[in-house]
């Protein structure tokens, strides 16, 4: 891994942890350890570094999903390595590190937001249509439509504004419970048996 790649790898593991907004320059350039003249040898300001760690970002889901359509898993078990992967990802990530990213780096948010749209959205439409056929999902459903409610759904995990109760939900916590949700109500007969194979 080069300077580049590590100082992208490390802001991105800080944003994610602590949300955007409260990572500095100077926190980055500690956990580095290195000085921030040595920093903006390679991204100009804060929102540079933003959009490249974003830009890294893309590109390692790009590959992850790439990976999975040459697979020959089922469907569900798609959706399986889907969950871990964001999981493992995403774990512990303040609910607020997205709405930051939305509200203060719109350039990198659109990138996000794009990706999201064009590549996350065809490749769920994409696994429907494959768990229709396997028998594994409802003949009956509307795979755009279940897409784009899993899209809107996804879209209100990262309003942290949706979650304000007593208790301090995470990314995670939100993900895995409607991701179950939406597993019990796509699946056919044959799916749930083979759902309740599977440890969520």
């Amino acid at each position: 891994m080069n300077q580049l790649e590590n100082i992208l790898t490390k802001s991105k593991d800080l944003f994610f942890q602590r949300g955007v907004k409260s990572v500095t320059m100077d926190d980055i350039s500690r956990e580095l350890g290195i000085s921030k003249k040595t920093l903006y040898i390679y991204v100009s300001n804060k929102a540079d570094l933003v959009e490249k760690s974003m830009r890294q970002h893309l590109e390692e889901k790009q590959k992850f999903i790439d990976a999975l359509k040459s697979s020959d898993l089922n469907a569900i078990d798609t959706i399986v390595e889907i969950i871990k992967h964001v999981v493992k990802s995403m774990n512990n990530m303040p609910l607020s590190a997205l709405f930051d990213m939305q509200k203060y780096y719109p350039k990198s948010w659109a990138m996000f937001d794009e990706f999201k749209e064009q590549v996350i959205f065809s490749t769920m439409k994409n696994i429907l249509i494959k768990g229709k056929k396997e028998g594994l999902f409802r003949k009956e459903m509307k795979e755009y439509l279940i897409s784009k409610f899993y899209m809107i759904s996804v879209e209100g995990m990262m309003n942290p504004f949706n979650f304000q109760t007593s208790q301090n939900y995470d990314f995670k916590d939100v993900y895995l419970e409607y991701i179950v949700y939406h597993l019990h109500g796509i699946v056919s007969d044959k799916g749930h048996k083979y759902l309740k194979t599977i440890k969520l």
